[in-house]
């Protein structure tokens, strides 16, 4: 018998495209708070974003604009302005803000504590006015004391081209001037009936001399309190103290804000802050073109007006990177059935480019590096249209991060104890340019009853595919990471074990006991029949068949000959498929006989040709394991077995 070194059986899955299992989608674990904000680069390109390096060697990361950008604002148009003051229009009821008492039962803004600081943006409505602005801080009483602010000192030339920022100290530091000493004291503000207000105040000359009686929109009121500053103090912006200090809201607990009607009378109201003093004041929307220094492209923008392109990459994990240490040191350690998430958004630059996308949550010991689901070969293919990284679309779920090579199961993944971590998109052989938008991630813990329901989505055992395999392993992680207790209460988790039983019964093989197997070519004897060859042929499951060829149909009875093949599938998905060899057989009739010597001869004087398993049939020799090249040696064989010399190849 010819010797044939045995060799592993590669197993064969097909796929099909069948979806996963869905996951409900009103489940808190699909989404979550964005660790890193900054992700859609509306703001810039914050720290976190770097180009990652390596050797010193980095790509360049350019932010890119949507052309023709445009950005709606809601503003405060105040109109029919009475020209008898230049502070007819609109004001803030500051009372109920300095009001507010601290925890010792002290207010929060008498004077001496320290200052107030106001920036506001006013753009006048009437196309080419000139009109010179100042701020106060108007104290009333029944006593009509009145007291104007330190910042009525100070005017801001303001047009109707383009917004202009008052309250700026300085354009090149971009710090904030400080109104004096309100000289409010506790026992004015024991006084019900007095009253603190923001006002505006708009003059035609910058000596104010003549009040503005124009329209004019205001927008992003930032009234804010240093504690401890002086009259000295340049401080920066902070956020505004005011309710709805750049009117997107105009909605409180649900009802529509009617700015319009407000008037004196009704300050002191609950949620009733700006006033309209002589005037007429309504929410308006401008639509304004944003400038910027950022280079067109269109194509690297997904959402919003900015993105990222990736360029010039020395390396295929050259690209955007994103610094995590200090984020995660601020977090502090997960806690059981706590995992981190992500989803990036990438397309290539150019319709011939596609490439397959790694995740690496990389950091430097003692944790090493993360995957998702563990798996360092789960990749994403990008093309030139969006694609989202880091969902599973089949499985409506986003996948996990795990850590690899852990003898954990699954590798429970806590970054918290790096010396460093960062994410990064490896590009698998590539290093081909890029588009990157809209980077999130954010971490999630998983309940009982969120278990419970993934568990519950899953297919029940006779519905599963191996199309099904990652998100039963997505599962399987989830749940070993959650506390033993909560375990202990996820009464539906046999549910996983007999799901993964059924995922292995994909991996079944055939074990052959008529003949020999190498290279998916099983060899047989000459003269074999169905049952004798079907009947040596075994497998735990699946359903094994034998087929006239590869594409051909199934026989139940006759002969095994050469270029038949032996099958294996289990629920009509193949797992396996062998070739058959017929010794001796080169006609494909099941026998070894003249007819096959004659075609061996005429192949040895090249005047056949033969095909991959022919060839392989006809090899009956001894002489070379190693080669199936036809030899007289191997005619002489075939001739011995005819004269019944030798009984067996």
């Amino acid at each position: 018998m010819k010797k044939v070194v045995s060799m592993l059986i590669v197993l064969v899955v097909i796929c099909t495209a069948l979806p996963g299992f869905a996951i409900p989608s009103s489940a808190s674990y699909t989404d979550g708070e964005n660790i890193v904000p900054g992700g859609d680069f509306e703001s810039g390109l914050s720290a976190e974003f770097i180009a990652n390096t390596d050797a010193g060697q980095k790509s360049t990361l350019t932010r890119v604009a949507k052309e023709a950008q445009t950005k709606t604002n809601k503003v405060l148009f105040v109109s029919n302005r009475t020209a008898s003051a230049a502070t007819n229009g609109v004001a803030y009821d500051l009372s109920q803000l300095f009001r507010e008492k601290d925890e010792d039962g002290n207010y929060k803004y008498l004077g001496n504590n320290g200052m107030f600081y106001i920036s506001a943006k006013v753009r006048l409505a009437n196309e080419g006015d000139k009109a010179y602005v100042r701020s106060t801080i108007f104290k009333w009483s029944p006593s009509a004391t009145i007291y104007w602010g330190a910042g009525s000192k100070h005017s801001y030339a303001v047009g109707s081209e383009d917004w202009t920022e008052i309250g700026v100290r300085n354009s090149t530091t971009i710090k904030y001037y400080n109104f004096s000493n309100t000289s409010i004291t506790k026992d004015w503000l024991d006084v019900s009936t007095n009253k603190v207000k923001l006002q505006f105040a708009l003059f035609e000359d910058s000596e104010f001399l003549k009040p503005y009686a124009g329209d004019f929109y205001l927008d992003d009121v930032h009234f804010f309190f240093e504690e401890g500053a002086d009259q000295n103090t340049p401080v920066d912006c902070y956020e505004s103290l005011l309710n709805n200090y750049d009117f997107e809201d105009t909605t409180v607990d649900g009802s529509a804000i009617d700015y319009s009607g407000t008037k004196l009378s009704d300050w002191g109201k609950t949620d009733v802050t700006w006033f309209a003093e002589n005037a007429t004041i309504s929410v308006s929307e401008i639509t304004e073109e944003i400038q910027s220094e950022e280079p067109v492209d269109s194509e690297g923008v997904r959402s919003g007006s900015y993105g990222i392109k990736v360029t010039d990459r020395p390396g295929s994990q050259l690209g955007i990177g994103i610094e995590l240490t200090n984020i995660l040191d601020t977090l502090g350690p997960t806690q059981a059935g706590e995992v981190y998430h992500i989803s990036a958004w990438m397309k290539t630059t150019s319709p011939d480019i596609e490439m397959d996308v790694v995740p690496i949550w990389g950091n430097a010991s003692p944790v090493g590096n993360a995957y998702l689901e563990g798996d360092s070969a789960l990749s994403f293919h990008v093309t030139n249209e969006w694609t989202q990284i880091g969902f599973d679309v089949s499985a409506n779920q986003y996948y996990a991060f795990n850590r690899q090579g852990s003898s954990d199961t699954p590798d429970k993944y806590d970054p918290d104890s790096a010396k460093w971590s960062s994410l990064r998109f490896n590009t698998i052989g590539s290093t081909a340019d890029y588009y990157i938008d809209d980077i999130r991630i954010w971490k999630s813990k998983y309940s009982v009853d969120e278990m419970i329901s993934k568990i519950n989505a899953m297919p029940s055992v006779e519905a599963i595919l191996p199309a099904n395999r990652t998100a039963i392993e997505h599962v399987r992680n989830l749940y070993n990471m959650i506390s033993e207790e909560d375990k202990a209460s996820v009464t539906n988790s046999e549910k996983i074990v007999l799901a993964e039983e059924e995922l292995n019964k994909f991996k079944t093989t055939m074990t052959f006991n008529c003949g020999t197997v190498s290279d998916s070519v099983l060899c047989i004897q000459p003269g074999k029949s169905y049952s004798e060859i079907h009947g040596g042929i075994t497998a735990d499951n699946g359903d094994i068949a034998v087929y006239t060829s590869s594409n051909g149909q199934v026989i139940t009875e006759g002969s095994i000959s050469t270029g038949m093949c032996v099958k294996l599938a289990y629920k009509n998905i193949l797992l396996q498929s062998v070739d058959v060899v017929a010794y001796g057989d080169a006609n494909s009739d099941g026998e070894c006989d003249i007819v096959d010597l004659v075609i061996a001869k005429k192949y040895i004087a090249g005047q056949k040709e033969l095909t991959d398993l022919q060839a392989q049939a006809l090899d009956v020799a001894q002489d070379d394991a190693e080669s199936q090249e036809v030899t007289d040696a191997d005619a002489e064989q075939i001739r011995k077995y005819l004269v019944r010399a030798i009984s067996e190849f």
